[in-house]
């Protein structure tokens, strides 16, 4: 079930802390009109667009959702994409792995592509997209919780030389902002005395 919140509600939220906020735009490529609503969506203010193909039920480059990118790439407006794997159960998993943005990434070059939800299952193939594509950005939300996880993502992200590309992020209330914050900063305890 899609979450029914307006872009006027985001741009009302965003109102009231513009100096702490940054509203982005949920679009669903399914729905009649998605390029319509990207503008009016712009037009109030909100700054790029959110997507999620595993829980709308589109393939990441089908025709719908290669038109939002476009869109998005000629406006200069960022895509999230919710790509994590802490979906719903009728969430289309095999529509959240990072490889089949690879064709939207060649495509789009220019399109700026954060993944959320660094899912630990996924992370090679994440990290080599990122490699690849200079616009192509990633979270550690999905693994910022899970200290193992976490230590095993940094060194690989290390040893693929795209540390600059990863953003913080967490699943709050899952694991709240502190922590996570804490949880980065004390990593390097686990291998401790190994």
């Amino acid at each position: 079930v899609a979450a029914q919140i307006t872009h006027e509600q985001v741009a009302a939220c965003v109102a009231r802390r513009p100096d702490k906020y940054i509203g982005f735009a949920g679009i669903d490529p399914n729905s009649q009109r998605p390029l319509a609503s990207l503008g009016v969506a712009q037009g109030i203010g909100l700054r790029g667009a959110v997507m999620s193909p595993a829980a709308g039920d589109f393939h990441p480059a089908d025709t719908r959702a290669m038109a939002v990118y476009e869109k998005c790439q000629a406006l200069g407006l960022p895509v999230i994409i919710h790509s994590g794997h802490r979906l719903s159960p009728d969430a289309r998993l095999e529509f959240a792995q990072p490889a089949i943005f690879d064709e939207v990434a060649r495509t789009f070059p220019n399109l700026r592509l954060l993944l959320l939800g660094f899912c630990a299952a996924w992370r090679d193939p994440l990290l080599a997209l990122l490699d690849k594509h200079e616009h192509v950005f990633a979270d550690v939300s999905d693994v910022v919780g899970h200290s193992w996880l976490l230590y095993q993502t940094l060194v690989s992200a290390h040893q693929w030389n795209v540390m600059s590309k990863l953003l913080l992020g967490t699943v709050f209330p899952m694991t709240a902002p502190q922590q996570a914050i804490t949880n980065i900063y004390s990593v390097q305890g686990l291998t401790l005395g190994t």
